[in-house]
């Protein structure tokens, strides 16, 4: 709160939660979710505690009615990252927060961004970044060098980490180097995923000086002779980026005018004090 801007907000993203538990806590399955349509082994053998559910509860009810610069946003469809896409391309030109320890985040670092993982005296910075995968963070990059290497968190296996793809030796020092051109020329991942779907394997393979994109693509090609490392590579960059991209999430956003005599209700329930006697008085 003291490095909220005066005339600032706060986003507070949630993932999608059913009214009741249904074994969430112990399965992180949602039925509806549009990432387990695409694999069903997304974020499969995740466990939580049981008071996953009801704290995530606590915060959506204690967060309610504190007046319209506090936003809460969810869905039981999209994960929390899906919404940050939307809502940063909204604020443009501001100077944003992204509070979270989720690497995931991280794409979206930039000279007006920042990322929050310690502490508001020491962010997460693009050099810091950069010390750690040796390319600059951008959405296109970031989600390219997920698909290609893969996310245990998620139980995203990488397009190169399947076991026939290992007899090629040289994919990951030429993924690195197509990643960073993404990167370096500010490439989107429309575009980079337009070349790769659009790519003649004949023609570059005739091609003396093939570039970074001419390279991996001619090595993903001939690995996936062997196994399916394209058809993983799509699939993958389909569960990584947001599900929301270039859309409208309005819907999604929920503020209330501040309203003190249900703040003090929710905090007196919340916290364990009695509150049948606050329902009286509203």
């Amino acid at each position: 709160k003291p490095h909220l801007h005066k005339d600032g907000d706060i986003y507070i993203l949630f993932d999608p939660l059913s009214k009741s538990d249904l074994g969430e806590s112990k399965s992180f399955t949602y039925s509806t979710n549009v990432r387990k349509s695409i694999d069903s082994n997304y974020k499969k053998g995740r466990s939580y505690s049981p008071l996953y559910g009801p704290t995530i509860e606590i915060f959506k009810k204690y967060y309610s009615y504190r007046g319209d610069s506090i936003k809460l946003v969810y869905s039981n469809q999209y994960e929390a990252d899906d919404f940050v896409e939307p809502i940063v391309k909204s604020l443009a030109g501001k100077k944003i927060a992204i509070i979270t320890t989720d690497n995931d985040y991280a794409r979206y670092i930039s000279d007006d961004i920042d990322m929050i993982n310690k502490g508001f005296e020491k962010p997460y910075t693009i050099k810091e970044f950069y010390d750690d995968f040796k390319f600059y963070p951008t959405p296109a990059a970031n989600t390219l060098y997920k698909a290609i290497f893969g996310d245990s968190s998620d139980n995203i296996e990488g397009c190169i980490n399947l076991k026939k793809a290992r007899f090629i030796t040289n994919i990951r020092k030429t993924s690195y180097n197509y990643i960073k051109y993404v990167s370096d020329n500010k490439i989107s991942l429309d575009d980079a995923l337009s070349q790769f779907k659009t790519a003649n394997f004949n023609e570059i393979v005739s091609k003396k000086d093939r570039g970074d994109f001419g390279s991996l693509f001619v090595e993903l090609y001939v690995a996936s002779q062997r196994d399916e490392v394209l058809l993983t590579f799509y699939k993958n960059i389909k569960l990584i980026r947001s599900q929301l991209e270039g859309k409208d999430v309005s819907k999604f956003i929920h503020s209330s005018p501040e309203k003190i005599e249900f703040n003090e209700i929710q905090k007196q329930a919340i916290f364990g004090i009695d509150a049948k006697s606050w329902f009286g008085k509203v």
